[in-house]
Formats: structure tokens, sequence, C-alpha cells
């Protein structure tokens, strides 16, 4: 499922205007490879995303979690940057990692789970 920022975003929006569809369960927990970045999100939601290359790290605590058509996920900010985490409810596939800047989709990469 493919989804543009600006739809993405406004289903971030109506899922925390709703109320209903927030979540208590955190991302999927574990350090995965997407592209050319290794994530780890902990347990607390923390997210950890770095450059395979040495391009350095970013932490980020700031999280959104939402719920739509049978997705669910986490988005974190940080100014005008926006990293997201999404998987299906049935459990089917692989974790997507998105980033964006802005409107623009910076990184839209699977997630494939790596040795701890």
């Amino acid at each position: 499922m493919k989804l543009n920022w600006i739809a993405f975003k406004g289903l971030i929006t109506a899922a925390f205007i709703a109320g209903s569809v927030l979540l208590t369960l955190p991302a999927k927990a574990g350090t995965y490879q997407a592209g050319d970045f290794t994530i780890t999100i902990t347990d607390g939601d923390v997210y950890t995303g770095c450059d395979r290359y040495g391009g350095g790290c970013i932490t980020l605590d700031n999280y959104q979690k939402w719920r739509h058509d049978g997705w669910r996920g986490t988005t974190w900010e940080n100014g005008e940057y926006s990293y997201s985490v999404s998987w299906s409810e049935e459990g089917s596939g692989n974790m997507l990692l998105r980033v964006f800047k802005g409107d623009e989709i910076l990184v839209e990469e699977e997630m494939l789970p790596i040795g701890e």
C-alpha cells in the first residue's frame, strides 16, 4: 500500500482527532536494515536511525501512533522531517520505512530484520 504524503499526513491527523484509533502497542521493537540505513526501535518507541556509510545517527522519541485500513504505524517528527514505520495488522510482510521532508518522500524502503 502506497500513500502520498498529503494523504498519509491526513490519515495521521484523522487518527488523532478520532481518538478511538490511538494505539497502545509499540512499533515492533528490534533492529532493521532499510536501504542504506539501520533502524533500531526500542520497546519505548525510541527511534534511532543510522546511515550505514558513516553519515551519522539520529535518535527520536517524539512520536505519534496511527491506524488506518488494516495498517498500523508510528511516526516521529524532527523539524521539517518525518520518519515513519508501518506494518500490516495481519502481520504479513515486513515493516516499511518512509522519511519525508515536508511533503517530499526522501526514503521509502522495506525494513528487513537484522541479527542482534
